[in-house]
């Protein structure tokens, strides 16, 4: 597992016990900071294609599947969710060195997550939140897969 995955994936439970104070503050700020990071993976695998057509117009209908997942979310504590997921998604599924599935990471931290928001006080389990994880990230790996995909088919070539 590389270091940038791991962090992340510590990184997604460390941020609970301090969300809700930080969403109040800087609601806005930290939806749009997650969108910012969408729209740079987007840009990433763009450059990383070097603007090969084919896996940048595959990569469109799964932002408009995350967007009809997040806007009708009225907490966007449930929207932070679908992004972070999906980051992690896509780095798991750029990690050549994980062990296990990168979905399988995916469900692991989406309960490891809601299972420590479970102990928090303030906060609860609640199994919207983990489905809302699972598709972010598998939306991420999505991704990841379609960048992966081509690029060997680029070196093969």
């Amino acid at each position: 597992m590389s270091w940038w995955l791991l962090l992340y994936s510590i990184a997604i439970p460390a941020y609970a016990p301090i969300a809700r104070k930080l969403m109040s503050i800087l609601p806005a700020r930290v939806f749009l900071f997650y969108l910012a990071s969408i729209i740079f993976i987007f840009l990433y695998f763009f450059v990383l294609l070097k603007g090969k057509f084919l896996p940048v117009v595959l990569s469109i209908p799964i932002f408009f599947i995350a967007g009809y997942l997040i806007f009708p979310l009225h907490l966007i504590e449930e929207k932070v969710h679908v992004l972070e997921f999906m980051i992690l998604g896509v780095l798991a599924g750029r990690d050549r060195r994980l062990k296990i599935h990168p979905l399988a990471l995916v469900v692991i931290i989406a309960l490891i997550d809601e299972g420590y928001q479970y102990l928090l006080p303030g906060r609860f389990f609640d199994m919207r939140d983990i489905g809302l994880d699972i598709a972010g990230g598998f939306l991420g790996w999505a991704l990841s897969f379609i960048s992966i995909k081509f690029v060997r088919q680029r070196k093969l070539s």
